[in-house]
């Protein structure tokens, strides 16, 4: 009833409103008698770029929760950062295992320069929770406190993993340009800071 006719006449207006843009567009041009404008289409294919990368921006500040603009500002450019989010993505699986590994075998020497490369790479891409919480733990492990490693390393590694699962939503597999195999680690030569 109701729901479904407000629905129409915010559609209608939608429709009409891109109607009195399309005309707008296409009076501004008239007396030059061209069809095809290479600049206003140019301009067009760099708003709907622009369009992309908001959204994709939108999507990983609300979906993934990363602070872009602190990513973006660390990475220097958004292929860059892309580039970085997905070794990053590409690598948890590995990069939990290890610290895992370490918890487990109580290896905290080990286990600290683990969640001290897990507190850097995070900060880059603007992972603050995960950053802060790793840096936390190597605090933890540089103190030798046995005690609050084991009462938030297991959590920290849940939410790491549920961080992935999170940048999937954003960054399909079927997306992704590199294999696992191939990527490099991620170093200061990488980044800016």
């Amino acid at each position: 009833g109701k729901l479904n006719q407000g629905k129409g006449q915010s559609d209608q207006m939608i429709d009409q409103s891109e109607k009195t843009a399309g005309d707008a567009q296409g009076t501004y041009g008239a007396g030059s008698g061209e069809t095809g404008n290479p600049a206003a289409n140019e301009a067009a294919e760099n708003e709907a770029a622009r369009s992309e990368e908001e959204e994709l921006l939108y999507r990983l500040r609300t979906e993934v929760q990363l602070d872009t603009e602190k990513g973006l500002m660390n990475c220097g450019s958004l292929d860059a950062y892309k580039e970085i989010l997905l070794i990053y993505r590409d690598t948890i699986d590995s990069k939990a295992s290890e610290i895992e590994q370490y918890y487990t075998e109580k290896d905290y020497r080990n286990y600290t320069i683990q969640v001290h490369s897990l507190k850097s790479t995070s900060r880059i891409i603007g992972a603050f929770d995960i950053s802060e919480r790793a840096w936390e733990l190597e605090q933890a492990g540089d103190r030798e406190d046995v005690a609050l490693i084991e009462e938030k390393t297991e959590s920290l590694l849940k939410d790491y993993r549920t961080l992935k699962e999170r940048m999937l939503s954003v960054f399909p597999v079927e997306d992704a340009e590199v294999e696992e195999e191939l990527l490099p680690e991620i170093d200061g030569s990488m980044l800016q800071e």
